[in-house]
């Protein structure tokens, strides 16, 4: 699915959802979505709350369509992302300063908790930092033995 999503003469990149439609991702993400309905349960790694173009937009009707029964929030420092996002070569990712990364993290945060609460959902908020990292894989991985 994911190499369908390229245009023609692009990379074959994941970053290239950023640059295509409202339209063309819808139709992209319907057929992704009946893809991981049908082989439940599974898995899905995903942003709710996604950069496109220069606005933030998110897909309540997906989410209904998916009905999850978890969701991990997975944050981290502001300046920690912006620079790890600019020491990976391997994509092409539109700028952003600690400050917008802030508030896409807080309003995604809020978002992806109003969902989660909408829809009966458990919810688990992590913060990425190499000093958590044993203490969020067990999190995580209680979070995930219930499934």
């Amino acid at each position: 699915m994911r190499q369908e999503l390229a245009a023609p003469g692009e990379g074959k990149s994941r970053d290239v959802l950023k640059t295509l439609s409202p339209e063309a991702i819808s139709q992209h993400v319907g057929a992704l979505i009946d893809e991981v309905v049908g082989c439940q349960p599974a898995i899905l790694n995903s942003h709710t709350v996604y950069l496109q173009g220069s606005g933030l937009a998110i897909n309540p009707a997906s989410e209904l369509r998916l009905c999850p029964s978890h969701y991990i929030f997975v944050s981290a420092c502001p300046e920690d992302i912006v620079s790890w996002r600019s020491s990976d070569i391997s994509r092409r990712r539109p700028e952003e300063t600690a400050q917008q990364v802030e508030l896409h993290q807080a309003i995604a945060l809020g978002v992806v908790g109003a969902i989660a609460e909408v829809m009966d959902s458990r919810f688990l908020v992590v913060h990425n930092t190499s000093c958590y990292t044993d203490i969020n894989a067990h999190k995580i991985g209680d979070f995930l033995a219930s499934l």
